[in-house]
Parts: C-alpha cells; sequence; structure tokens
C-alpha cells in the first residue's frame, strides 16, 4: 500500500503496450474508418478520386477506348467487305472457266459461217454415218479432218474436250458422239438457230 507521505510526488504507473490508432482492434459494433488520402493527378494536377482517377483522366480513356472500338468496326467491315470481293471474284472466275468452251465453241462457229463443225477421221465408222446423215439431211456443215489437216487438232483440244470423234460444234455447243436417230443433232441446230438446207433426193 502507499501511505499518505507519498501522495505528494507523481504516482507511477506501469504500461504493458502502448495501442496506437492504426493498431488498436476495432470495437465490436463499428468498422475501422480509413482516412482518405486526397492526392494530386500527375498529368493535370487534378484532384483524384477514391479510385485514383482524374475526371480528366476518365474523359480521356473513355475517348481512347471509344476511338479503338471504332477502329476495330471499320477493321472488321474492311474486312468483310475484302472477303466479299474474294468471294465474287472467285464466282466470277468459275463462271467464266466454265463458260470458256461455250466462248471457243460459238467463235468456232462463227468462223465456219455458222455452219455445224464435225471434226472426223477417214477410217471412224461412226464418222461416216455422221457425214452419210448430214448429206441426206442437207444439212451445211464444215468437215474438219484430224488425219488430214494438221490445224483440226489443237481446234479440237481447245475446246477442251476429249479427243473423240465425231465432235459437233453448233453454235456454242459441243456433242461428242453420233446419235444415229440425229435428234440430239436436229435439237442442236433448232436451238442455236442453225440452217437445215435442202435434204439429198433419194437414190433408187
Amino acid at each position: 500500500m502507499l501511505d499518505s507521505s507519498d501522495l505528494g510526488a507523481p504516482l507511477p504507473f506501469e504500461v504493458d503496450r502502448v495501442v496506437t490508432p492504426s493498431t488498436a482492434p476495432p470495437q465490436l459494433g463499428y468498422a475501422p474508418v480509413a482516412v482518405q488520402t486526397w492526392r494530386r493527378c500527375h498529368v493535370d494536377g487534378l484532384q483524384l478520386d477514391e479510385y485514383g482517377d482524374c475526371h480528366r483522366c476518365q474523359a480521356e480513356r473513355a475517348h481512347k477506348a471509344e476511338t479503338a472500338s471504332r477502329r476495330a468496326f471499320i477493321t472488321l467491315m474492311a474486312l468483310v467487305a475484302s472477303l466479299a470481293v474474294l468471294v465474287g471474284l472467285f464466282f466470277a472466275w468459275r463462271h467464266y472457266e466454265s463458260t470458256a468452251q461455250q466462248r471457243t465453241a460459238a467463235a468456232i462457229t462463227k468462223a465456219n459461217g455458222n455452219k455445224v463443225v464435225v471434226y472426223t477421221t477417214q477410217s471412224c465408222p461412226a464418222c461416216t454415218m455422221a457425214r452419210n446423215h448430214l448429206d441426206a439431211k442437207g444439212i451445211p456443215y464444215v468437215e474438219r479432218r484430224l488425219d488430214a489437216d494438221y490445224t483440226a487438232m489443237p481446234e479440237l483440244e481447245s475446246l477442251e474436250v476429249r479427243v473423240l470423234v465425231p465432235t459437233f460444234v453448233v453454235g456454242n455447243e459441243v456433242m461428242q458422239g453420233f446419235d444415229p436417230s440425229g435428234m440430239t443433232l436436229a435439237r442442236a441446230m433448232a436451238k442455236h438457230n442453225v440452217p437445215h438446207g435442202k435434204p439429198a433426193p433419194a437414190t433408187f
């Protein structure tokens, strides 16, 4: 115990641990309060918000994001347009290739006075039948002999077909082989308005 003679002097006391506000445990029912430290933007010197942004930096970021989005959209549209052009060119090329034979056949027909052109050889029985049919029907035609005319083979090969005789060119149409009934040739001639001529007189 302390006696009354010591009351005039300061009372000594012992402190086990100093608790500062920053390290004090939160009291029940109270959340620790964060002290807001206001800072300045290193670019514009404007006051920063709680997320570390100033309003000018936010506006610039939003503008950059919008510009980047617009550029990405324009780039995407340009790619789509380029792809559409490439697809169109591809189909145009396919169409051009698919009609190459028709263009070549039409040029051959025109060069021969719009007559039927038939590629033959002397030793081909079907060619003989085709010639006899054309003569009997009075159909004007031009015969190109592969075994007698050195220009006939390259011309036939330009049609991009197999080397097969007889081969007929009627208008812009190419037919290979001979139909003994003559119906296939007659339909092609009617389709392309090829003149028939007069049938040969019958012989007895």
